[in-house]
């Protein structure tokens, strides 16, 4: 089996957004417990609004923001 590891952060910009639906209307909260994120601990009373959109878009080509794996490379040499 092979080990996958997160080598870059990515900024990949979004073009040709197209709206197909905008509307609001009721919704719910559901938060999870998570180690590294506590956000089921937030005390939420209400939830006031909500907006739901759907969206046909296009993402432009990966470009990698910041290469962690050259980091580590000059780190070692």
């Amino acid at each position: 089996m092979t080990e996958t590891k997160e080598t870059t952060a990515a900024t990949t910009p979004r073009t040709d957004i197209s709206v197909k639906e905008a509307w609001t209307g009721p919704a719910r909260l559901q938060l999870f417990a998570h180690a590294l994120a506590p956000m089921a601990g937030l005390p939420v009373r209400e939830v006031v609004a909500a907006g739901h959109i759907r969206v046909d878009l296009i993402l432009a080509p990966f470009a990698p923001g910041f290469d962690y794996l050259a980091e580590t490379a000059k780190a070692r040499a």
